[in-house]
C-alpha cells in the first residue's frame, strides 16, 4: 500500500520519523507555493511566479539533509529496534519499545513548526498577495528545526543497532513433550538478550542449552562482536503457563541497551487440522 511504502520502514516494519518529517516539510512547501500560485495566476490574472521565502528553503533542505544523514547512519550502523510486531504511532517517540529524547524534540518542533508555518499560509488572502509576500519562517524556528535534526541523528549514531526479527521457529522436539527448539533470524540479536513470551520474562533455567549459552550465526554488519544475525536454543516451553491460547502468544527479544523487537506466532498447521495427533508442534512467525 501506500502508507507501507512511504511511511514504514521496510526493514523494521515500524514508522519512519526521518520520512515523515520531510514528508511533512515537503507537503508544507509545495502547498504553499500552489496557494500562492493560485492567488496571483488564477485569483488575481498576474501572470507571475512568486518567490519562495529563504528561510522556507532552507528548512526544506534541513529536513531533506536529516533524513539523508539518518538513512546512512543505519546502512553504516544498522537498523534501530523494531519495537512491537506491528507499526504504532508511538514508534515516532520511541526506538526498539524505548522512549528516545531526541525523536520526542524532533517530533514536537516539527508538529509546531509545520501547523504554525500552515495557519499562517491559510489566513492570507489570496487576492491581497503579491510574488513577494508570502511570510517567511522565523529564523529562530529555522535554528530549532536544524538543532533537532542534528540531534536526532546524533542519537541514532550514538545509541547504536537493536534488534530486528524478520523469521521465528518454534518446533517441539520429538518425545520431549515440554522441549521445543527456537530459532531467530534478523539483525542486531544480541547473544545477551532477554525474552518474553506473551509479556512474562523467559526464565533462563528454562534454556536447556549447555552453559545457557545460545548458539549464533555472527553479523556480516554490525560492528558490535555480541550482535548477530541468527540466535538458536532449546526452550522448556509450557503453552498454559505463558497465557498461549488459540495456539497464538507473542515472542519479545530485548537487547542489553534496552531496545525491543517483537514477533506473533501461530501454531501451523493449526491443532484441529494437525493430520498425526501427537506430531511435533510447529509455531511459526507472522
Amino acid at each position: 500500500t501506500l502508507v507501507t511504502r512511504w511511511l514504514i520502514d521496510n526493514e523494521t516494519k515500524s514508522y519512519s520519523l526521518q520520512r515523515i518529517q520531510f514528508y511533512l516539510w515537503t507537503a508544507a512547501g509545495v502547498f504553499t507555493y500552489i496557494y500562492a500560485c493560485y492567488g496571483l495566476i488564477v485569483a488575481q490574472g498576474i501572470p507571475q511566479f512568486p518567490q519562495l521565502p529563504q528561510n522556507l528553503i532552507g528548512l526544506l533542505g534541513i529536513s531533506g539533509t536529516t533524513s539523508c544523514v539518518a538513512a546512512g547512519i543505519k546502512n553504516l550502523r544498522g537498523a534501530e529496534g523494531a519495537g512491537r510486531s506491528k507499526p504504532r504511532l508511538s514508534d515516532l517517540w520511541t526506538t526498539g519499545d524505548v522512549v528516545a529524547i531526541e525523536k520526542v524534540q524532533l517530533v514536537v518542533w516539527t508538529l509546531i513548526g509545520v501547523t504554525s508555518f500552515m495557519v499562517c499560509i491559510l489566513s492570507l488572502d489570496p487576492m491581497q498577495l503579491s510574488p513577494t509576500s508570502i511570510p517567511d519562517v522565523p529564523k529562530s524556528l529555522l535554528e530549532l528545526a536544524g538543532l533537532s535534526g542534528s540531534l536526532y541523528v546524533a542519537g541514532k549514531f550514538v545509541r547504536g543497532p537493536g534488534p530486528v526479527v524478520t523469521l521465528v521457529e518454534v518446533i517441539q522436539k520429538e518425545n520431549e513433550q515440554d522441549v521445543y527448539s527456537v530459532t531467530l533470524r534478523g539483525t542486531n540479536l544480541s547473544q545477551d538478550a532477554k525474552f518474553y513470551l506473551n509479556g512474562k520474562t523467559l526464565q533462563p533455567s528454562d534454556i536447556l542449552n549447555e552453559g545457557g549459552v545460545l548458539q549464533t550465526t555472527p553479523s556480516g554488519k554490525s560492528r558490535e562482536s555480541h550482535l548477530a544475525n541468527g540466535l538458536q536454543f532449546d526452550l522448556r516451553f509450557d503453552p498454559k503457563a505463558y497465557g498461549v491460547a488459540a495456539g497464538r502468544f507473542g515472542l519479545e527479544i530485548e537487547n542489553p541497551d534496552g531496545q525491543k523487537a517483537e514477533k506473533c506466532l501461530i501454531q501451523d498447521p493449526p491443532e484441529s487440522k494437525r493430520s498425526v495427533s501427537g506430531a511435533p508442534i510447529h509455531y511459526r512467525g507472522l
